[in-house]
């Protein structure tokens, strides 16, 4: 192949250039070089050596300040044994000089050691720390976790099931195991944790989870369409009781959906998977507009109070304009795909002016400067292997230090200004637990957290200049919701009435909602009960407080219109917040969102106004009438803020604890204590002037509730649960119960914001990128199939990575249903089990997020795939191992970009891992994740929280990830990855969870 257009003829048309330069058979050294140059002009070279392998990759660089394509810099060289293993791998990044002239590169050298049988066995990283996956195949085991430190031993049975995992000490004491029983089939029938808390499963002739019994013995039963053998549920019924519903088309395609009494409808155009026509609950009709020749990818959404239109480059299908309303948003880009700026036009009447963001990045995407939309630079430091050294904005600053693990240990943040400054030194335990925090300024700040055997958080005990401020104990019912909450010390949390909280009992019933608490403040103990809707049994309809009940009110589509304070609220037809009333109907608050779904401005009678600004999905600028906020942030925490009313500039360091919530706020004069409930509700030693609370969030400073997902879900920390439903509740990964908060677990939650619809919106980058990558390395094997012959070819990585194709993510979503569901036997390998198992979690979402890599089209399909799950995983399997050099480059180079640092480490374990042929196909390292994170249940059947806490088997590799800066932004925002965050419906299975029509790309002529 020497060229190849998507769309020809019209004016999206898209042609992707291959030249291919062959040795000369004389003596000048020359090798096969492949270079593609993509739809933008922009080159990649790829080199090999005399046997085939990947040798060297060439990128073009972006122009400062262009969208023009630069120079060809070297990003990547490989290395080989004898046997053809990869033993080392060079990634070079190229770093811009202050002025943005001149480009200074750096090395980071990983070295891989191999056992007897060619599996990865251990990985010695440029900064010296190594991580192990050592198997013993004899003993069927596989020992894994970082050199030094705490590892996993998983005890596999004859088909390769994990049976036990068991974290042991440095030391070889055993800590925790989790324990698996498995049918004749290799189903996982029971899962025991570290407590002895199992869950069973039942399943169908197809291999289908349908009943779920939980630990206390609840019961969560699916039904699936008679008409398919594929996950098409129907119903969800909890100990009898129905709760949701689905129908679907002749074709598979949702038609109706039904939750706790609310009904939505689909309708569609032809045969098309995405729907034309959305009716909601409340009877609003939502049209949606796509571009097919773009893929299908959304370009419109007009409502009752709606009308979002969405501009794509024709070329590449990147947004260059979002607009609703007075909200217009236009994107630049460079060369690369990365963000070059953002620009928002001014909107008078909400006070809110234009501005631009604009960025610089390092050749392999780094953040290095960030102009926000008030002119402030903000700017980022790495050291020589690449992690993050520092961050600053105007005169603070943020100093990060990593230990001989890579892991963050020190945090020194600074004002110049003031001359104040913190410093947090990070403890962790054998396996990569924070355990120990001290912050020290004016006076230190202790904070020593201790875990239970399964991970969950047992305590955390904080004191000050040697006073216990606060000893919190926790304890958990057997499905791990916290059941008791215990707190001593001088300075107690403190509920919305302001009495000081000395203890909670929590209740639960078996659909996680809390029934009762009880209270125990130091004036004595107060009894709340809670009463719930009798057609939608997780839908709150009543509180009874000291013999007073208070009635709650909702709207057709579940979302909370009267709480417990008798405020009115009101929503937009996509089910976001537009209004808040008092009692009384006088206005308290109007809210206002952008083309993205985002909130962005809010305004008050008073005709003040509060405004948002964004770096991606972080808020880097808010205004509060005639205060100006900017933040000193990175991966999503705050270290500090300047605030400037008039002319008056106040800065303040931020005290933060293991999740990142505002513990404290100092300045030059004073400090500001602050502590939470269980579930979020805040006071503080002062004025409260800080907006960052629980968790990292901002908090509303008229309602005191927390817009998570930056505006998709209202959280009210008195109620203890959101206000509206989450649209992948119950079929999908938010569990049975809509409005639970963390799965009743508040404090041991990795916040994915608060909701998995949303969710995937805001680690889209993440998602798109385990997407595009595994896709995109499919894609590039078929193009050397059919082309050179040569499966190590890795044509269209670096751009793939990067760019958008329905195709590929629809078959990686069909790969991870047949790899991940299917019993894995023997004959499969590792590599394929544990890569189906990283991404399952977000392969069914990923066939409406629609990530496309650009290039890939039915000319490059030979053949069909049988919707067999046997024939599928051997097919699969066998592509996988003529792709697997390829994917190597395309999760290597994905794995800089991913966010979330178990996809990231994943991602560079598949990168090394399949390196040569052999080697993917003994397993590499990845047969970590599929141990460790095996069940492969319907997520329907899972209580799953609306955030994920990291399971304690996978902590330890997770804790060995140095601090990043923010991930680059490859669209205007994570959110357009996922167009339908901006629906009042689930993304989740509803388009096309159906039968798809998968065609392989594992084309083979070798």
């Amino acid at each position: 192949m020497v060229e190849h257009t998507t769309s020809p003829g019209t004016s999206s048309a898209a042609t992707r250039r291959y030249e291919y330069s062959f040795p000369g058979g004389d003596e000048t050294g020359r090798w096969p070089v492949l270079t593609e140059t993509d739809p933008q002009g922009v080159g990649k070279r790829v080199h090999f050596d005399g046997l085939g392998r990947v040798a060297a990759e060439e990128a073009q660089d972006d122009v400062s300040g262009s969208s023009a394509p630069g120079a060809y810099r070297l990003v990547t060289e490989r290395f080989y044994d004898v046997l053809g293993r990869t033993v080392s791998e060079k990634r070079h990044d190229w770093w811009w000089n202050a002025g943005q002239t001149a480009r200074t590169e750096t090395i980071h050298e990983t070295r891989f050691e191999h056992d007897g049988w060619d599996r990865l066995r251990r990985t010695v990283f440029a900064d010296g720390h190594a991580e192990l996956t050592i198997h013993d195949v004899v003993a069927r085991t596989v020992r894994t976790g970082i050199e030094g430190e705490g590892n996993i031993l998983t005890v596999l049975d004859a088909f390769g099931n994990p049976l036990t995992s068991t974290q042991v000490h440095a030391n070889g004491v055993t800590y925790a195991t989790w324990r698996n029983q498995y049918d004749g089939f290799g189903r996982k029938i029971s899962e025991q944790d570290a407590l002895g808390n199992t869950t069973r499963y039942s399943y169908d002739l197809f291999d289908r989870v349908t009943e779920r019994t939980l630990p206390e013995n609840t019961q969560v039963r699916v039904q699936y369409a008679d008409f398919s053998a594929h996950d098409l549920m129907v119903s969800l019924t909890v100990d009898g009781t129905s709760f949701g519903t689905r129908s679907y088309d002749g074709l598979g395609r949702v038609t109706t959906a039904g939750v706790g009494g609310r009904t939505t409808r689909y309708a569609y155009q032809g045969g098309g998977d995405k729907p034309s026509q959305v009716t909601t609950p409340k009877g609003n009709v939502l049209a949606m507009a796509y571009a097919p020749v773009l893929g299908g990818r959304l370009v419109g959404v007009t409502g009752p109070d709606v009308s979002s239109q969405y501009q794509l480059d024709g070329r590449t299908t990147a947004l260059t304009q979002a607009k609703s309303g007075d909200f217009i948003q236009d994107l630049r880009y460079f060369a690369s795909g990365l963000s070059r700026s953002s620009s928002e036009q001014a909107i008078p009447r909400l006070g809110r002016g234009s501005v631009t963001t604009s960025y610089a990045y390092s050749m392999a995407g780094r953040i290095q400067t960030f102009v926000d939309g008030s002119g402030n630079a903000h700017t980022r430091e790495y050291d020589s292997q690449g992690r993050l050294k520092s961050c600053q904005q105007g005169n603070r600053r943020a100093s990060f230090g990593y230990d001989a693990k890579s892991r963050p240990k020190s945090i020194v943040v600074e004002d110049a200004a003031q001359r104040t400054s913190l410093t947090t030194s990070l403890t962790y335990d054998d396996f990569g637990r924070e355990t120990l925090r001290v912050t020290s300024g004016a006076s230190s700040t202790r904070i020593e957290t201790s875990y239970f055997a399964n991970g969950q958080v047992s305590g955390r005990v904080t004191t000050e200049g040697g006073v216990v401020l606060r000893n919190e104990s926790y304890v958990y019912d057997k499905r791990s919701r916290l059941q008791q909450y215990r707190c001593a010390g001088s300075q107690p949390p403190r509920d919305a009435r302001g009495r000081a909280v000395l203890a909670q009992q929590f209740t639960f019933d078996k659909w996680s909602n809390i029934t009762r608490r009880e209270t125990t403040f130091t004036e004595g103990v107060e009894v709340t009960t809670y009463q719930f809707s009798a057609q939608d049994p997780t839908q709150l309809s009543a509180v009874v407080q000291n013999g007073q009940t208070i009635a709650l009110a909702y709207d057709a589509a579940g979302n909370l219109t009267r709480d417990e304070r008798g405020q009115e609220l009101e929503y937009d037809s996509q089910n976001r917040l537009i209004r808040v009333r008092n009692s009384h109907g006088q206005l308290l608050s109007e809210y206002h969102y952008d083309a993205m779904g985002k909130l962005v401005a809010q305004s008050l009678p008073s005709g003040g106004h509060a405004q948002r600004y964004y770096q991606g999905e972080i808020v880097s600028n808010q205004t509060l009438d005639d205060r100006t906020i900017t933040y000193l942030g990175a991966e999503g925490q705050y270290f500090a803020q300047e605030e400037r009313q008039g002319a008056t500039t106040r800065g303040q360091l931020f005290v933060t604890n293991r999740e990142h919530s505002l513990v404290a706020s100092v300045d030059a004069g004073s400090t500001e204590d602050v502590r939470y409930t269980p579930y979020g509700e805040r006071s503080t030693s002062g004025e409260g002037r800080i907006v960052i609370g629980f968790n990292g969030e901002s908090v509303d400073p008229v309602t005191g509730w927390y817009f998570l997902g930056n505006g998709y879900r209202v959280d009210n920390p008195t109620l203890m649960r959101f206000h509206s439903p989450d649209g992948w509740s119950p079929f999908g990964q938010g569990g049975v119960n809509p409005y639970v908060y963390s799965a009743g677990d508040p404090t041991g939650h990795l916040s994915l914001k608060a909701w998995l619809n949303i969710g995937l919106a805001v680690i889209g980058i993440a998602v798109g990128i385990v997407t595009l990558g595994a896709g995109a390395a499919v894609s590039a094997a078929a193009i050397a199939a059919t082309t050179l012959g040569m499966a190590s070819s890795a044509v269209s990585i670096a751009g793939a990575v990067l760019e958008d194709n329905e195709k590929a993510s629809s078959i990686l979503g069909w790969v991870s249903l047949g790899l991940g569901v299917a019993s894995v036997g023997a004959g499969i390998t590792a590599f394929a089990r544990s890569t189906a198992s990283v991404v399952s979690a977000g392969a069914k979402a990923a066939q409406t997020v629609k990530n496309e890599v650009a290039g890939i089209t039915e000319s490059l399909v030979s053949k069909s795939l049988a919707v067999s799950r046997g024939k599928t995983i051997a097919m699969a399997v066998e592509g996988i191992g003529h792709a697997a050099d390829v994917v190597s480059k395309g999760t290597g180079i994905a794995a800089n970009f991913v966010e979330n640092e178990k996809i990231a480490n994943i991602l560079n374990w598949v990168s090394v891992g399949t390196g040569a042929v052999p080697t993917a196909l003994g397993g590499g390292g990845l047969i970590k994740s599929g141990l460790t994170k095996g069940s492969t249940e319907s997520p329907a059947l899972h209580a799953a929280p609306t955030g994920s806490r990291a399971s304690s088997s996978d902590v330890a590799l997770l804790a060995a990830r140095p601090l990043r800066a923010d991930t680059p932004f490859r669209v205007s925002s994570d959110r357009f990855n996922n167009a339908y965050n901006i629906l009042p419906i689930s993304p989740h299975g509803l388009f096309r969870n159906a039968e798809i029509e998968v065609e392989s790309l594992f084309v083979t002529r070798l």
